[in-house]
């Protein structure tokens, strides 16, 4: 009876370290997979960063009263990895109006926001925290943040003066 224990406790052991393994290794592959899926696309997916010139720097933030900001690039990233995205909302920002529009092929959402100049640069955000940000270079560039449940739009692109 007690080698019957003894052999049923050292199977146990046996079967316990075996799905300890199991459950090691697969974890392990887990975080392999993971790892050289992010390195891949950090090495295929490479944002084109806009050059800056000294006139982009010396455009004046105060010059514009209404903008038309279109975008070159898109992407979306969220918690894992980001993808190059087709850049279609465009923006129409009217400060004297205090507010902004995120336009596409089928109409204009437009919000309240608050504009705030510093340097050469125009902060722009809703009146109420809706996951929107914008920012202005002089009256030339922008970039735009906008936010989609846990993940983020990334767009940049040009600006022209309107009426």
């Amino acid at each position: 009876m007690e080698k019957l224990n003894k052999n049923f406790i050292i199977g146990v052991l046996l079967v316990a370290a075996v799905i300890f393994g199991f459950m090691w290794y697969s974890q392990s592959q887990e975080l392999t997979t993971l790892k050289s899926s992010s390195v891949a696309t950090t090495e295929n997916q490479k944002i084109v960063q806009e050059e800056l010139t000294i006139e982009d720097w010396n455009s004046d933030p105060y010059s514009w009263q209404k903008l038309k900001c279109t975008p070159t690039s898109k992407i979306f990233c969220d918690r894992t990895s980001c993808e190059q995205d087709n850049p279609s909302v465009w923006l129409e920002l009217d400060r004297r109006a205090k507010t902004f529009s995120r336009c596409d092929t089928k109409g204009c959402d437009t919000h309240k926001g608050e504009f705030e100049s510093a340097g050469a640069f125009t902060n722009i955000q809703g009146e109420s925290p809706m996951g929107t940000m914008i920012k202005v270079l002089g009256d030339r560039k922008y970039i735009e943040v906008a936010t989609l449940n846990l993940g983020s739009f990334i767009s940049s692109g040009v600006c022209t003066q309107t009426q």
